[in-house]
């Protein structure tokens, strides 16, 4: 159920004068519940910053220098419950004013949050006046990647002796728990604890009024609720469909990320099977080693310090038959020791998929496999401790109705504590086998988990669409034959960068900026996808080839562009990446959050707006551009629930995301001799649509949060 204020099942406050004190419920606590306790204290002497410490409780707190007082949220869970008080010691400029309130709430998760490695906790960073006087002040806008959160925040304020603060008018629907106020011969004090429950990604924050103006402070927390759903934070996805496995690898030299970040022998990109879209990666050795990886560091396409979990859908496809041998078909590897790591087998002798941690045992699929179906696999494995786990599912035809199942989660202990910071698609001894792959995603986020399988489709340019400079045109030229220059025009632009797979060599075409303009930029459109009614949106990786007449310097700048004001840097970035006409130099991106612990939200709105931006060049005759450029956007599809339905047969449906449970749709069903009207409000505007009879109507919404349909309805027609 979600996670909101009446999930506070008990509260309490109380304040004390010394170096510690008693906080306390009135009830014992009740076994899988969280403690969370609010603190604001106030050193005796004028301007000095104080501290706190309570037993086996995580702590978030503010000190800022030269502050009147501070403020702190402990949380913990209750273990086998019957606690009913705790000690709160000050540790620093004891004894103090102190107040408190503390609260059992229910329903919380004690989850370790991968970016933050407190208890139950997204941690937002707490702000605070010092010692200057403020009328009003706002809690530092965190955000919280799960889709149910209790969001708590604490203010505190101080005045002169005998005056107590008034701290009111909480912003953004916060409700006040508590208020808590003291005073001594030194200073007033006033605490105040508010509550709000949230059910979409994004920002939290709240402003509250202080009268008279004081020195201030506030912190928050944000509770997650047991069993909520996180976005996951996708690290990197490809679907194969830029259509070339020539020199996957090869970047420029400015940080560029390349298709994938190491191959070993030669890997194919081919229209001979896919599974969604028309290319998938094609992976045949004969005694031989065939791989491609991507891995962590600078310039890399995994996280620069590796990923705390790594989540892996993916699908493969057996052509033909199956392998006479076993074959190493992919595997997720820590960075300690190559025996930290989950290697997928095909195991010959039993037909079946294989999953082994390190050296434990191996985990048999609970059914066999067949050739000539792509099977979809997905995995979860947790480094994080001594004892590594990986979860998985299958999907045994990821193209029909069927869904994945779980199986035996593989296990071992005696390990390394670690991160994840390879994953490898294909084998690393030599073998002989030929396996296609589609639809592959990292993600690092494990209450995502399973996330399920993707579908991952091309956006090319849109033929449609305009190609603009952000100044003048004659900044930038079409090319053709290699370098062969032309006056810019829109039609020539979108046409030279939508070949798949793209051209290298005499006959490369693409655009390129020919004169210095460091203020102007070149933006080509990409096709949209329509996500309603059926489909949500997961992620999106776009691609392009960097080109230069020659191997004088040419600075480019070249990013992803969706829409919003924060673009995503293709590499590349007003630095010379050595680009030149004869090889292919990749510039891809997949697209982030501006904060990398949160999911990168696809609307359709960013689709609509998918674009690549390049230029910015200040060097003399720069003559470099891009001569391809493509997005994918990997999709899942909603689920179909019923909303309502009446014994004559009027039924409506909605199409959910999965995770999220925002609505993509909504379809009406009539039976024959009665209609309806379909009704809602939607992002505040009402609809009211009729609906004969015998008849189905489909509506769109394609909605990216939970909260954009505030109603939905189905009115029968009255019978006579």
């Amino acid at each position: 159920m979600p996670l909101d204020a009446s999930s506070i099942i008990q509260i309490n406050s109380g304040s004390f004068e010394a170096s510690s004190g008693t906080v306390s419920l009135g009830a014992a606590t009740t076994a899988g519940n969280m403690v969370v306790v609010a603190v604001a204290g106030m050193s005796l002497g004028a301007g000095a910053n104080t501290d706190f410490s309570m037993t086996g409780f995580d702590k978030n707190g503010f000190a800022p220098p030269s502050s009147w007082q501070t403020t702190y949220i402990f949380s913990k869970g209750s273990g086998a419950g019957g606690e009913t008080s705790w000690t709160l010691n000050v540790t620093v400029n004891g004894p103090q004013q102190v107040e408190w309130t503390a609260m059992e709430v229910q329903f919380a998760d004690l989850e370790v949050w991968p970016w933050t490695g407190f208890s139950g906790i997204y941690l937002s960073d707490a702000v605070g006046s010092g010692a200057t006087s403020v009328s009003t002040l706002q809690t530092q806008s965190s955000s919280s990647g799960a889709y149910d959160v209790l969001g708590i925040a604490v203010h505190a304020a101080s005045a002169a002796s005998g005056v107590i603060p008034d701290i009111t008018g909480h912003t953004g629907n916060w409700q006040e728990q508590a208020s808590v106020s003291r005073s001594n011969v030194a200073r007033g004090l006033r605490m105040s604890v508010s509550a709000r429950n949230y059910l979409s990604l994004g920002p939290l924050s709240v402003t509250a009024s202080i009268s008279p103006a004081s020195p201030a402070t506030a912190t928050m927390v944000v509770l997650v609720a047991a069993g909520a759903r996180l976005a996951p934070v996708v690290n990197v996805m490809c679907g194969f469909e830029f259509g070339t496995a020539t020199t996957l690898t090869q970047v420029g030299s400015a940080g560029d990320l390349a298709v994938f970040d190491e191959v070993a022998g030669t890997p194919e990109v081919v229209s001979t099977f896919a599974r969604t879209g028309s290319y998938s990666l094609k992976l045949s050795a004969t005694s031989a080693i065939e791989n491609a990886s991507w891995i962590s560091g600078t310039g890399k396409n995994l996280s620069a310090s590796g990923l705390i979990n790594g989540g892996f859908p993916l699908c493969f496809y057996f052509d033909g038959s199956l392998p006479g041998s076993d074959v190493e078909l992919f595997s997720i590897e820590s960075a300690s020791s190559s025996t930290n790591s989950v290697k997928v087998w095909y195991r010959s002798a039993s037909q079946k998929i294989g999953v082994k941690v390190g050296t434990g045992a191996e985990q048999l699929s609970d059914a066999t496999v067949a050739a000539n179906k792509w099977i979809g696999v997905e995995l979860l494995y947790d480094p994080r401790t001594t004892s590594h786990t990986c979860d998985w599912y299958v999907d045994y035809d990821s193209t029909d109705a069927t869904g994945p199942v779980l199986q035996t989660q593989a296990t071992n202990t005696g390990m390394t504590a670690d991160v994840v910071t390879r994953v490898r698609l294909g084998w690393t001894g030599n073998t002989t086998a030929t396996v296609y792959y589609d639809d592959a995603l990292v993600y690092s986020t494990r209450q995502a988990f399973p996330m399920g399988l993707v579908n991952i489709r091309p956006l090319r340019p849109d033929p449609g669409g305009t190609a603009t400079t952000s100044g003048s045109s004659s900044a930038f030229n079409t090319f053709v034959s290699n370098g062969s220059m032309s006056a810019f025009t829109s039609a020539a632009a979108i046409s030279a960068l939508d070949e798949i797979p793209p051209v290298v060599g005499a006959s490369a075409d693409g655009v390129a900026q020919v004169s210095t303009d460091v203020g102007n930029y070149c933006r080509v459109p990409l096709g949209t996808y329509n996500l309603a009614p059926n489909d949500v949106a997961r992620a999106v990786r776009m691609y392009s080839l960097g080109w230069a007449a020659g191997a004088s310097a040419g600075a480019l700048a070249v990013r992803g562009y969706d829409g919003t004001v924060v673009p995503h840097s293709m590499g590349g970035d007003l630095v010379d990446a050595g680009f030149d006409s004869a090889a292919y130099w990749w510039l891809t991106s997949t697209f982030k959050d501006p904060s990398s612990s949160l999911s990168y939200v696809v609307t359709q709105a960013r689709l609509d707006a998918l674009a690549i931006e390049f230029g910015a060049s200040g060097d003399a005759n720069p003559d470099v551009g891009i001569l391809f450029a493509l997005a994918e956007v990997a999709t899942q599809p909603a689920t179909v629930y019923i909303a309502s339905e009446s014994g004559a047969g009027h039924t409506v449906y909605v199409r959910q995301d999965p995770l999220s449970s925002a609505i993509a749709s909504v379809t009406a069903v009539t039976p024959s001799g009665s209609g309806g009207t379909l009704h809602g409000t939607v992002g505040g505007a009402d609809f009211s649509v009729y609906v004969p009879p015998a008849d189905i109507y489909v509506h769109n919404i394609g909605a990216s949060d939970i909260g954009e349909v505030t109603s939905l309805g189905f009115a029968v027609d009255p019978t006579t």
